[in-house]
């Protein structure tokens, strides 16, 4: 893509990754974004360390040395969503997307998604997210997304609203709704539909993923899910939602299941 020197100053998109002490996954994050820093242009990478004790920085430095599109930021925090408004803050791309520090940023982004940020006719990009085991990478969970008023058959399989990792969203807005830090699991669930619930964001959903996100992140093991939980249903009094129980059971049921019957087709992906 042409245009280099247009976007030193001001790329078009940032990708934020957040870390503490991930010294064992933070290489597939990184790497994942590298390859496509090496192929695509207008992409900058924030990477911002809440000071790793472990060798997570050594790490990082290692694999980014001598490439100026990845800026390196070590500081104490309030937690991840403090550290996720303090990269927002730096950052300069017109689009952001948070990568985990345990997820990988699939090849099908440079395919698609890459290209549909430079039409730029949308405020959100919304994708649909596969959740992987390690270290298998196997995929144990396919989050697929759908636009609209969803019925009842469709909102067994289909949810309004993605995992972060599959949420691209212009940089202005993200800081209109920053990270609420009352909530220390699911502020981005409230980010997400504060933004979904305005009438004025126009967003676009892709039928690919573009991330795969780790099942044994931070907001999937067994004592964040039932905080996660707790905080949600917070959330969704706040913002007066309300979603039937036993139907969000049963579409999580159902996207454990899409991987044993399309695990081939999935693994593709990577």
């Amino acid at each position: 893509m042409s245009n280099s020197n247009k976007y030193k100053s001001r790329p078009k998109l940032t990708i934020i990754t957040i870390c503490k002490n991930s010294e064992k996954t933070i290489s597939d994050a990184v790497k994942s974004v590298l390859d496509i820093l090496n192929i695509a242009e207008g992409i900058e990478y924030i990477i911002q360390d809440g000071k790793s004790r472990d060798d997570t920085n050594q790490i990082i430095k290692e694999l980014t040395k001598d490439n100026n599109k990845v800026k390196i930021y070590r500081e104490t925090d309030k937690g991840i969503y403090d550290a996720m408004n303090k990269a927002l803050d730096k950052a300069k791309g017109e689009f952001i997307l948070f990568l985990n520090s345990d997820d990988i940023l699939l090849n099908n982004f440079l395919k698609k998604s890459y290209v549909d940020i430079f039409k730029s006719d949308f405020d959100c990009l919304i994708a649909p997210v596969m959740f992987f085991k390690r270290p298998s990478k196997r995929i144990l969970r396919y989050w697929l997304v759908k636009e609209g008023n969803l019925n009842f058959i469709s909102s067994l399989i289909y949810s309004p609203y993605p995992p972060h990792p599959g949420f691209i969203c212009k940089r202005k807005i993200l800081s209109k709704y920053k990270f609420n830090l009352k909530y220390n699991i699911a502020s981005d669930y409230l980010q997400m539909n504060s933004i979904l619930k305005d009438s004025s964001v126009k967003r676009k959903y892709l039928e690919r993923p573009i991330v795969a996100m780790a099942m044994n992140g931070e907001s999937n093991r067994i004592r964040s899910i039932i905080k996660s939980k707790k905080e949600i249903n917070q959330i969704n009094k706040k913002i007066k939602f309300s979603e039937n129980i036993a139907l969000r059971y049963i579409r999580n049921l159902i996207q454990h299941i899409i991987p044993l019957i399309k695990q081939k087709k999935l693994m593709d992906f990577y």
